[in-house]
């Protein structure tokens, strides 16, 4: 019986193999999660305490661009893609001399307890 840990255990394994690659193409990913969607048509006993899709993993990592298909199908925005939006509206900020509100009340907070 597969468990989730099992899972991404092999699957970390996998994605850094790709990542070894110059071109990522997620041929080994691509494989890993075929070869676990033909065993859970298989042997759906072994698998039936667990809610992976393996079919639609397959299609994301298809794509070429995991993080940009999830982003683009349900709206999930990548870590990378956050990180410089947050840095663009703190630019956007600064630029038009709006402080921060929060920074301010927790200096003003800390002097009245001095």
């Amino acid at each position: 019986m597969m468990t989730k840990e099992m899972i991404y255990e092999e699957f970390n394994i996998v994605k850094n193999k790709d990542a070894k690659k110059k071109k990522n193409n997620y041929a080994h990913t691509i494989a890993y999660l075929q070869g676990h969607a033909d065993a859970k048509k298989e042997h759906p006993n072994q698998y039936r305490h667990l809610d992976i899709n393996f079919d639609n993993l397959i299609v994301m990592y298809q794509s070429g661009d995991p993080e940009m298909y999830m982003y683009k199908k349900h709206g999930i925005e990548p870590y990378w893609m956050k990180q410089q939006r947050e840095e663009e509206e703190e630019k956007a900020k600064r630029k038009s001399g709006i402080k921060d509100d929060k920074k301010d009340i927790i200096i003003e907070s800390i002097d009245t307890i001095n």
